[in-house]
């Protein structure tokens, strides 16, 4: 509400969080703030003290890097979700755990444990596995927005950085800002896809499609239930987003990211249950599209995002596929589907003969392993 000074009143006036959110500037942590003054500290220290230059400048890279790790750890690390850490994510983490990281394994005698910290732990007071705050939603846009706004003042300060390092050791700073500074960003997607894989019952969704018959001879003109569960459960969603946004502003970047996220696992979970389907008519694969249609149409209208139409109407149209084309879309979408999706469709096929299908098979086995 806005307050009237002069006469002592309140004015009715609501304030819309997700404007003022906007207008506020960027979301930043006491804990940022610190490490911009010390930043700060740093810089003077190199400037006076030019022979000690570039140990200042280690000590500043360890700094940035004990507080990127910390964030990914907290927020981001899911052993589910590792596997799809990008090349350059993946050996930064692993540089900065061997390099400041204690392992728990070594004593104090081994030489280079006193240059070591243990690994950060999390507050208890920090919840994020309340569905109701949308599992920490809160505390994970404060900690990743703080964390890529504090990358982003050091790109700003690489001009005044460098001059102050030896030449000789130079090298040393490029390496810090395109390894580390520059790949802060990726947490973001990591961190709110976490939050993404636990925000709907993506398995409660598959075992409902387990249970529906696709052998079916008449289209029916109705979805099936497991749509209606899915769009309750994104209204829900909505809902508890727009509660988390009163007390902690969401900024545009990462709500597009988060939905991103969603429509991204949820493409998949009804790729996936459609693949389980062991028998399926063309009305079967009508209906198909006609659930996808009901799940996506209004959804992806409101969101604008990434269509992923893309990745499921071409799994569709396969099945209605000549036994000529049938070789050359496998070698085109290979990728795009597992092993066992694209040996579902083919099996699903009733009109390829036994001969191509087992030939198909050993296309797709062969892609596999040569993937």
């Amino acid at each position: 509400e806005y307050i009237d000074e002069k006469n002592g009143g309140h004015l009715n006036r609501k304030v819309d969080p997700k404007k003022s959110g906007n207008a506020a500037g960027p979301i930043v942590t006491n804990t940022t703030l610190t490490i911009l003054r010390l930043i700060g500290k740093y810089i003077q220290m190199m400037r006076l003290l030019q022979p000690i230059a570039f140990d200042v400048m280690v000590c500043l890279s360890h700094l940035f890097d004990y507080y990127l790790f910390t964030v990914f750890n907290f927020f981001g690390a899911r052993s589910d979700l590792e596997q799809n850490l990008s090349t350059r994510l993946r050996g930064c983490l692993k540089r900065i755990q061997d390099a400041l990281i204690l392992n728990t394994d070594v004593t104090d005698e081994d030489p280079g444990a006193h240059e070591k910290v243990p690994t950060p732990g999390l507050s208890p007071v920090v919840d994020c596995s309340a569905s109701e705050s949308v599992y920490g939603l809160g505390v994970r846009v404060a900690a990743v927005e703080s964390l890529i706004f504090l990358a982003t003042q050091l790109e700003t300060l690489y001009p005044y950085i460098e001059p102050l390092i030896p030449h000789q050791r130079r090298t040393f700073c490029q390496q810090f800002y395109s390894s580390t500074v520059k790949i802060a960003p990726e947490i973001r997607h990591h961190v709110y896809m976490a939050v993404a894989a636990q925000v709907i019952d993506y398995d409660g969704i598959l075992n409902r499609m387990s249970s529906v018959k696709w052998d079916i001879s008449d289209l029916m003109s109705q979805h099936n239930q497991y749509v209606d569960v899915l769009l309750r459960q994104l209204q829900v969603l909505t809902m508890r987003l727009d509660e988390v946004s009163r007390c902690c502003p969401i900024p545009r970047e990462a709500n597009m990211t988060l939905w991103e996220c969603i429509v991204r696992i949820t493409n998949r979970t009804l790729l996936e249950g459609f693949s389980q389907a062991r028998r399926c008519t063309n009305e079967g694969r009508s209906l198909m599209q006609l659930d996808f249609q009901s799940s996506y149409i209004e959804f992806l209208m409101l969101l604008e995002l990434l269509r992923p139409q893309r990745v499921i109407k071409p799994y569709h149209k396969a099945y209605y596929l000549p036994e000529a084309a049938l070789e050359e879309w496998l070698q085109q979408n290979r990728l795009l589907y597992s092993q066992r999706q694209l040996q579902s469709l083919i099996s699903t096929m009733t009109h390829v003969t036994k001969k191509t299908r087992s030939k198909l098979n050993s296309i797709i086995e062969n892609g596999s392993a040569k993937s």
